[in-house]
Protein backbone atom coordinates (compact mmCIF):
# COMPACT_ATOMS: atom_id res chain seq x y z
CA UNK A 1 0.00 0.00 0.00
CA UNK A 2 2.25 2.39 0.93
CA UNK A 3 4.63 1.90 -2.39
CA UNK A 4 1.70 2.35 -4.69
CA UNK A 5 0.96 5.16 -2.48
CA UNK A 6 4.46 6.41 -3.34
CA UNK A 7 4.02 5.57 -7.06
CA UNK A 8 0.65 7.82 -7.20
CA UNK A 9 2.30 10.52 -5.82
CA UNK A 10 5.44 10.56 -8.32
CA UNK A 11 2.87 10.11 -10.70
CA UNK A 12 0.51 12.74 -9.77
CA UNK A 13 3.41 15.44 -9.43
CA UNK A 14 4.90 14.27 -12.77
CA UNK A 15 1.48 15.47 -14.58
CA UNK A 16 1.57 18.53 -12.58
CA UNK A 17 5.06 19.28 -13.68
CA UNK A 18 4.08 18.74 -17.50
CA UNK A 19 1.16 20.55 -17.21
CA UNK A 20 2.79 23.51 -15.38
CA UNK A 21 5.45 23.30 -17.94
CA UNK A 22 3.17 23.05 -20.96
CA UNK A 23 1.45 26.37 -19.82
CA UNK A 24 4.76 28.37 -19.42
CA UNK A 25 5.52 27.15 -23.09
CA UNK A 26 2.29 28.56 -24.46
CA UNK A 27 2.79 32.05 -22.54
CA UNK A 28 6.09 32.31 -24.54
CA UNK A 29 6.54 34.12 -27.41
CA UNK A 30 6.45 32.55 -30.70
CA UNK A 31 9.91 33.18 -31.96
CA UNK A 32 11.28 31.79 -28.93
CA UNK A 33 9.61 28.73 -29.05
CA UNK A 34 11.47 28.03 -32.26
CA UNK A 35 13.65 25.42 -32.24
CA UNK A 36 17.40 26.64 -31.86
CA UNK A 37 19.49 27.19 -34.86
CA UNK A 38 23.40 26.82 -34.74
CA UNK A 39 25.27 30.45 -34.82
CA UNK A 40 26.92 30.39 -38.27
CA UNK A 41 30.87 30.55 -38.42
CA UNK A 42 33.00 32.08 -40.79
CA UNK A 43 36.63 30.99 -41.35
CA UNK A 44 39.32 33.54 -42.30
CA UNK A 45 42.60 32.88 -43.88
CA UNK A 46 44.25 36.04 -43.18
CA UNK A 47 44.67 36.80 -46.68
CA UNK A 48 41.25 38.21 -47.54
CA UNK A 49 41.33 41.63 -48.97
CA UNK A 50 40.92 44.54 -46.75
CA UNK A 51 37.32 45.95 -47.09
CA UNK A 52 37.64 49.78 -48.64
CA UNK A 53 35.75 52.44 -47.07
CA UNK A 54 32.74 53.83 -48.84
CA UNK A 55 31.79 56.56 -46.51
CA UNK A 56 31.34 59.99 -48.03
CA UNK A 57 31.01 61.39 -44.45
CA UNK A 58 33.82 63.09 -43.23
CA UNK A 59 36.39 61.25 -40.37
CA UNK A 60 35.33 62.16 -37.04
CA UNK A 61 37.41 62.22 -34.06
CA UNK A 62 36.48 58.82 -31.87
CA UNK A 63 35.66 59.09 -27.83
CA UNK A 64 40.12 59.55 -27.41
CA UNK A 65 39.95 62.64 -29.68
CA UNK A 66 42.03 61.15 -32.29
CA UNK A 67 41.42 61.41 -35.52
CA UNK A 68 40.50 58.61 -38.46
CA UNK A 69 42.84 57.88 -40.91
CA UNK A 70 43.35 55.83 -43.67
CA UNK A 71 47.00 56.07 -44.56
CA UNK A 72 49.95 54.05 -42.74
CA UNK A 73 52.43 57.04 -41.26
CA UNK A 74 56.23 56.12 -40.58
CA UNK A 75 57.34 57.30 -37.28
CA UNK A 76 60.96 55.95 -37.37
CA UNK A 77 63.44 53.40 -38.97
CA UNK A 78 65.78 50.54 -37.16
CA UNK A 79 67.54 47.89 -38.47
CA UNK A 80 67.59 45.62 -35.26
CA UNK A 81 64.78 42.74 -35.87
CA UNK A 82 63.75 41.34 -32.39
CA UNK A 83 61.35 43.93 -31.17
CA UNK A 84 58.93 41.93 -28.77
CA UNK A 85 61.13 39.83 -27.06
CA UNK A 86 58.58 36.80 -26.53
CA UNK A 87 55.37 39.39 -25.68
CA UNK A 88 55.17 43.21 -26.71
CA UNK A 89 54.66 45.89 -24.16
CA UNK A 90 53.66 49.47 -24.14
CA UNK A 91 55.41 51.17 -27.10
CA UNK A 92 51.97 53.16 -28.03
CA UNK A 93 50.53 56.07 -26.06
CA UNK A 94 47.66 57.92 -26.80
CA UNK A 95 45.96 61.32 -24.61
CA UNK A 96 42.46 62.38 -25.08
CA UNK A 97 43.86 65.43 -26.40
CA UNK A 98 45.02 63.73 -29.35
CA UNK A 99 48.47 63.88 -28.40
CA UNK A 100 50.21 60.15 -29.63
CA UNK A 101 53.90 58.48 -28.83
CA UNK A 102 55.87 55.97 -30.14
CA UNK A 103 58.62 53.99 -29.00
CA UNK A 104 60.30 50.96 -30.54
CA UNK A 105 63.49 49.32 -29.87
CA UNK A 106 66.30 51.24 -32.41
CA UNK A 107 69.86 49.95 -33.73
CA UNK A 108 71.47 50.44 -36.83
CA UNK A 109 74.42 48.12 -36.44
CA UNK A 110 72.80 44.67 -36.55
CA UNK A 111 72.12 42.50 -34.25
CA UNK A 112 75.20 43.78 -31.73
CA UNK A 113 73.81 47.35 -31.86
CA UNK A 114 76.06 49.35 -29.55
CA UNK A 115 74.07 52.09 -30.17
CA UNK A 116 71.01 50.32 -29.20
CA UNK A 117 68.02 52.14 -27.16
CA UNK A 118 64.46 53.63 -27.56
CA UNK A 119 63.79 55.26 -30.96
CA UNK A 120 60.89 57.77 -30.08
CA UNK A 121 58.92 60.16 -31.98
CA UNK A 122 55.55 61.87 -30.63
CA UNK A 123 51.96 63.31 -32.24
CA UNK A 124 51.42 66.43 -31.26
CA UNK A 125 48.58 69.21 -32.91
CA UNK A 126 48.05 66.27 -34.75
CA UNK A 127 51.53 66.51 -36.68
CA UNK A 128 54.18 64.06 -36.26
CA UNK A 129 58.22 64.70 -35.18
CA UNK A 130 61.11 64.26 -37.80
CA UNK A 131 62.25 60.64 -38.29
CA UNK A 132 64.65 60.05 -34.83
CA UNK A 133 68.10 59.04 -35.79
CA UNK A 134 69.47 58.92 -32.34
CA UNK A 135 68.19 56.79 -29.16
CA UNK A 136 66.66 59.29 -26.10
CA UNK A 137 69.11 57.56 -23.47
CA UNK A 138 72.67 57.94 -22.91
CA UNK A 139 73.11 53.79 -22.48
CA UNK A 140 72.19 50.76 -24.54
CA UNK A 141 69.04 49.60 -23.70
CA UNK A 142 66.24 48.00 -25.47
CA UNK A 143 62.36 47.01 -25.50
CA UNK A 144 60.62 50.49 -23.69
CA UNK A 145 57.14 50.53 -22.26
CA UNK A 146 56.00 53.99 -22.77
CA UNK A 147 53.27 55.68 -20.28
CA UNK A 148 51.65 58.83 -19.89
CA UNK A 149 50.44 60.16 -16.55
CA UNK A 150 47.21 61.99 -16.16
CA UNK A 151 49.05 65.35 -16.24
CA UNK A 152 50.86 64.55 -19.46
CA UNK A 153 54.41 63.27 -17.94
CA UNK A 154 56.12 61.04 -20.00
CA UNK A 155 57.85 57.67 -18.60
CA UNK A 156 59.78 54.92 -21.05
CA UNK A 157 61.39 52.22 -18.67
CA UNK A 158 63.72 50.11 -21.27
CA UNK A 159 65.87 46.76 -20.45
CA UNK A 160 69.45 48.05 -19.37
CA UNK A 161 72.45 45.67 -20.68
CA UNK A 162 73.71 46.12 -17.16
CA UNK A 163 70.85 43.98 -15.68
CA UNK A 164 69.18 47.09 -14.64
CA UNK A 165 66.48 48.77 -15.53
CA UNK A 166 66.97 52.28 -17.82
CA UNK A 167 64.33 55.17 -16.97
CA UNK A 168 63.63 58.12 -18.86
CA UNK A 169 61.13 61.10 -17.91
CA UNK A 170 59.82 64.47 -19.27
CA UNK A 171 57.10 66.80 -18.25
CA UNK A 172 55.83 67.06 -21.76
CA UNK A 173 56.26 67.51 -25.33
CA UNK A 174 59.06 70.33 -25.31
CA UNK A 175 60.51 69.36 -22.24
CA UNK A 176 64.12 67.32 -22.05
CA UNK A 177 64.67 63.59 -21.31
CA UNK A 178 66.03 63.17 -17.90
CA UNK A 179 67.43 59.44 -17.06
CA UNK A 180 68.17 57.65 -14.14
CA UNK A 181 68.90 54.09 -13.05
CA UNK A 182 66.45 51.33 -11.24
CA UNK A 183 69.16 48.84 -9.76
CA UNK A 184 68.20 45.21 -8.70
CA UNK A 185 68.50 42.84 -5.46
CA UNK A 186 67.63 40.04 -7.50
CA UNK A 187 70.07 37.62 -8.45
CA UNK A 188 70.52 37.62 -12.41
CA UNK A 189 68.85 41.78 -12.22
CA UNK A 190 65.90 42.93 -13.61
CA UNK A 191 64.70 42.13 -17.09
CA UNK A 192 62.22 42.63 -19.64
CA UNK A 193 59.83 45.22 -17.54
CA UNK A 194 55.98 46.35 -18.16
CA UNK A 195 54.83 49.50 -17.18
CA UNK A 196 51.81 51.38 -15.71
CA UNK A 197 50.72 54.44 -14.91
CA UNK A 198 47.88 54.87 -12.98
CA UNK A 199 46.94 55.66 -9.14
CA UNK A 200 44.37 58.10 -7.04
CA UNK A 201 45.07 60.37 -8.78
CA UNK A 202 46.79 59.02 -12.49
CA UNK A 203 50.58 60.11 -11.51
CA UNK A 204 51.77 56.60 -10.17
CA UNK A 205 54.46 55.10 -12.45
CA UNK A 206 55.22 51.80 -11.82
Amino acid sequence: MKYALQCFLAAFLLVAVQSHAQQLLQKTPANIQQAKVPASSVNYTGFEALPQSTSDQPDKPNRNGLEKVDQEIQIGVTEYDLQSNSANCNRISARPDGRIAGTWTQGFEGVASPNRGTGYNTRVDFAWGDIPSERIETVRTGWPNHVFTASGKEFVVAHNSDSELTVSRRDGPMSQWTQSFLPSMVPGGSQWPRAAAGGPDGEVFT
